[in-house]
């Protein structure tokens, strides 16, 4: 998820590296969670009960490519 921050222990690479292994081609966003939420909310879903709506870009179809190790920045920022 990319939000606006001034602080972020990921390297711009493990960032890169994170999208193009997410189906979609790209980050996802607060909207993107929003615009879930509405259409949960919307008559739209009325008829939708008892599941989990995963809000991921397509990482969750099972062809993701995401990096399997924390990138070493994050590790030492985890670490303080």
């Amino acid at each position: 998820m990319r939000v606006d921050s001034e602080v972020s222990p990921l390297t711009e690479e493990y960032v890169t590296a994170l999208t193009r292994g997410i189906p979609w081609g790209r980050q996802g966003t607060p909207r993107d969670i929003a615009n879930a939420a509405l259409f949960l909310a919307s008559p739209l879903a009325d008829y939708v009960t008892g599941e989990v709506l995963s809000v991921n870009g397509g990482t969750s179809a099972g062809r993701s490519q995401l990096p399997l190790s924390t990138p070493p920045a994050a590790r030492k920022e985890r670490s303080r």
